[in-house]
């Protein structure tokens, strides 16, 4: 018992010694804005505009969705990394629970504002059909990390070494690129291989700050954007072709 609360004790320190990253936050809050902007030159050019996906051809519309979305992920990845080691698995759960519970009540709002607008008719079924496919497909996003979540906690409560947890996430990511384009499927793989990458070098960070020098260090992380930077742009112009 008194192992137990030392155990239990010595979590809590771990907790309670790190204070809150301000940048980690600096940066949410530039993404989040950039997400605002870029969903504005999308959706709000006019008809045409969008149906007929000119915002492809905008070079601020590029420059945006070729590393905001990665960026989510790998600090999402980043920040999961020490909530997923020293808590228990429903501690976890609860997590996926905070996700899940705004996301049901925003389509509920999505929803509404389409019945009122006259986009659906005020059926049931349509209703219903259009609450589900807002759930599903609008907050794919949520959707990835939650899918992330689940499966680092998978793999955390069966205590796996570090090596098979890799291999494992590897096929993983492997399987959403085979997998059929359905259900967002190609989305949720994307978002998976940065939270990945996040969530793994996370691990490694003591070992970098440790050995790696101050202007190396900056070096590998400028020219690791520059990485994201022009590998989204080749999916985007894929997805242009």
């Amino acid at each position: 018992m008194m192992q137990s609360q030392d155990k239990h004790d010595g979590i809590a320190s771990v907790w309670q010694d790190k204070q809150r990253n301000y940048k980690i936050d600096y940066i949410k809050g530039i993404l989040i804005t950039l997400v605002v902007f870029g969903h504005s030159i999308q959706y709000g050019s006019g008809l045409t505009f969008f149906s007929e996906e000119c915002y492809f051809d905008d070079t601020l519309f590029k420059i945006i969705y070729s590393f905001h979305m990665p960026c989510f992920g790998i600090i999402s990845g980043f920040l999961y990394y020490n909530h997923v080691r020293v808590r228990t698995f429903g501690e976890k759960m609860h997590k996926v629970g905070k996700l899940l519970l705004p996301m049901l009540c925003f389509a509920i709002v999505n929803t509404s504002v389409s019945l009122f607008n006259g986009s659906i008719t005020a059926s049931i079924s349509s209703v219903i059909q259009k609450y589900i496919w807002v759930v599903l497909y609008n907050w794919w996003f949520i959707w990835s990390i939650i899918i992330c979540y689940i499966f680092w906690a998978v793999l955390e409560l069966l205590k796996l070494g570090r090596l098979v947890k890799l291999i494992l996430a590897f096929s993983t990511q492997i399987l959403f690129v085979i997998l059929p384009n359905r259900a967002n499927s190609p989305l949720y793989g994307f978002i998976f291989f940065y939270f990945l990458i996040g969530y793994s070098l996370t691990g490694l960070l003591p070992l970098y700050k440790k050995w790696v020098g101050h202007y190396i260090k900056n070096t590998v992380v400028a020219l690791w954007i520059i990485c994201i930077f022009f590998i989204n742009v080749k999916i985007i112009s894929i997805r242009l072709s």
